[in-house]
């Protein structure tokens, strides 16, 4: 559905995005032999239990696609879980999941998934109270199928532009709340916020937030705010709707991105076609999410804190970078190069900064603070 700028880059430098922790592995699902990533942070330990987070490539794209373009690794260094990216099918010649088709269909994406699961928890320490599900486009569609078809083994799901076809939400039947996050721009071409004009007829965003209110029995009534423009040139802002008193203390909670389209808000690599953005980051806000969700109860967060973050603007960009810096005092912050060599440094102050690297030569950089959480990233300049 759509194809992400830089595919064959970031496959050339996976070195940059942490690859020592990466494990790629493949199973045999119905005769098909089927693959997967997942992220082990140094952060885990054995014998104590941690979350799963599963996180669904789009339509056409792929697992290494996704684990860089909708990143939580740095998220899961501090807080502990284990990210698992599975590979989808080819479909009618691009690679995908079953979202799209007859409901039926979808049962061998739900084996695979389980067989990961199994798997996965046999080699790790991991907390069956504790798996979650995201994903971007036709993955967001996938975790929707997750959360109605494979509801009893999911704490809490989040979607990137992705909703639903609606014969798989006709065929929905939860039978327990399900904690939701929902992220979709309203110029989103690919899968119109609308549910019309795209290559299927989708479930409209705001009526597919009715269903979930409904089954969760949230108040009707969201709190509702307008996030700060944090970025004057990513051309949208964001409005939160959130619906609360859910049962087992569920809720529903929409980032409705004004202006925003086809892409992962917050993610370092932007689209060229549509506007990604910059305000918000979505894979820290579906982990604060996340966190608060078990299978069968909201739990305490108080004493789990996130790392500050680093957001680039664009990226890839040419010379000039808006740096947003979250944390509460300023933070040196040094390059390095494809060949790993050290090639500048500069504090940035917190909130919002400009950095000229027009001197860089153009390729990929990686990054690094000396924040004690040992921020890391990567940037691309052309």
């Amino acid at each position: 559905m759509i194809r992400f700028l830089f595919v064959a880059l970031f496959t050339s430098f996976s070195w940059l995005a942490f690859a020592q922790t990466t494990v790629v592995d493949t199973m045999l699902i119905g005769g098909l032999r089927r693959a997967f990533r997942y992220y082990v942070p140094a952060s885990y330990q054995q014998g104590t239990p941690a979350p799963l987070v599963f996180n669904f490539h789009g339509l056409g794209s792929n697992a290494l696609n996704q684990e860089n373009y909708g990143d939580f690794r740095p998220i899961a260094d501090t807080a502990g879980f284990i990210i698992v990216h599975p590979q989808g099918l080819s479909l009618n010649g691009t690679t995908g999941w079953f979202s799209f088709f007859d409901v039926a269909q979808i049962q061998g994406d739900m084996s695979f998934i389980t067989a990961i699961m199994d798997t996965l928890t046999r080699r790790f320490t991991l907390d069956p109270d504790r798996f979650y599900s995201t994903g971007m486009s036709n993955g967001g569609f996938m975790t929707y199928d997750v959360a109605c078809f494979m509801n009893q083994r999911f704490a809490a799901v989040a979607s990137v532009t992705g909703t639903m076809v609606p014969d798989h939400l006709s065929a929905c039947q939860p039978g327990r709340a399900m904690p939701v996050l929902h992220f979709h721009g309203t110029n989103d071409a690919t899968v119109p916020y609308s549910g019309v004009g795209g290559a299927l007829p989708f479930v409209p965003v705001d009526s597919l937030m009715q269903f979930w209110i409904r089954n969760n029995a949230c108040n009707p009534m969201p709190a509702t705010i307008a996030l700060p423009n944090v970025n004057v040139n990513d051309n949208s802002t964001v409005n939160r709707y959130t619906w609360t008193q859910g049962r087992g203390g569920s809720e529903v909670v929409l980032y409705k991105i004004l202006g925003g389209g086809h892409t992962w808000p917050g993610s370092a690599f932007s689209s060229p076609t549509a506007t990604t953005n910059q305000d918000i980051n979505a894979s820290r806000i579906t982990w604060e999410f996340f966190r608060k969700f078990t299978r069968n109860a909201v739990v305490s967060v108080k004493e789990e804190l996130l790392s500050p973050a680093i957001a680039f603007w664009p990226n890839p960009g040419h010379g000039l970078f808006q740096v947003n810096w979250e944390g509460e005092s300023p933070v040196r912050l040094e390059f390095w190069n494809a060949q790993a060599k050290k090639c500048g440094s500069v504090e940035l102050k917190p909130g919002r900064n400009e950095l000229n690297l027009e001197s860089f030569p153009a390729g990929f950089y990686s990054y690094s603070t000396n924040h004690p959480a040992g921020l890391s990233g990567k940037l691309v300049k052309y």
